[in-house]
């Protein structure tokens, strides 16, 4: 490997050196890419490279639109479960209730509790993605109660899982954990002048 000064980097398999933007002598060479090519990269006084000072989504992820959609297709599911209690058929979704009018009650609280959820989700809100990891969770939960007691709540499962899965993958996360950074360290600095 070529010994390389602070402020320059080898790029490009002929060997020449150039100096790379924004390295002084706090930086250190890097491997940046095949090849063997090197590059400047800053670092604290620590010797730790500090990343991106600022990420910022300025759309959702393909992921949030994922799991928006499968919060409307479980909204929908109950709906369904509705239908069904109204022809003394039991639910799939929705706990097997002993009045009709409670579980339409059910209904409808938890269609606005997603409701209003997946905004925050489309809006990018840290506390919209939490609550949908709550909410997920919970009907994993009963649906798998559900199923060990002879249920068969296999679409409920599925959804729910689905959306858990989305609500993991790295670029959803991502835009939610550094939405809330970027708010908090708003905050922190105050307001602007």
């Amino acid at each position: 490997m070529p010994e390389v000064d602070a402020g320059a980097g080898v790029t490009g398999g002929d060997g020449q050196l150039a100096t790379v933007p924004g390295s002084g002598p706090g930086a250190k060479p890097v491997v940046t890419g095949g090849g063997g090519q090197l590059a400047a990269r800053p670092t604290t006084a620590r010797g730790v490279n500090p990343g991106p000072t600022r990420f910022e989504c300025s759309r959702p992820p393909f992921g949030v639109y994922v799991i928006v959609g499968l919060q409307l297709l479980i909204v929908l599911s109950n709906w369904a479960d509705v239908v069904r209690l109204g022809l003394d058929l039991s639910p799939l979704a929705l706990p097997d209730l002993p009045n009709q009018a409670l579980a339409q009650w059910l209904s409808v609280g938890i269609t606005l509790l997603v409701a209003v959820v997946a905004v925050g989700l489309l809006a990018l809100r840290r506390w919209a993605w939490f609550a949908t990891m709550l909410i997920q969770g919970a009907a994993l939960a009963y649906g798998i109660r559900l199923y060990f007691e002879g249920g068969e709540p296999y679409l409920s499962l599925l959804l729910n899982s689905l959306a858990v899965f989305y609500l993991n993958q790295r670029d959803v996360r991502r835009c939610f954990e550094k939405t809330s950074a970027n708010v908090m360290q708003g905050a922190a600095s105050g307001p602007a002048p």
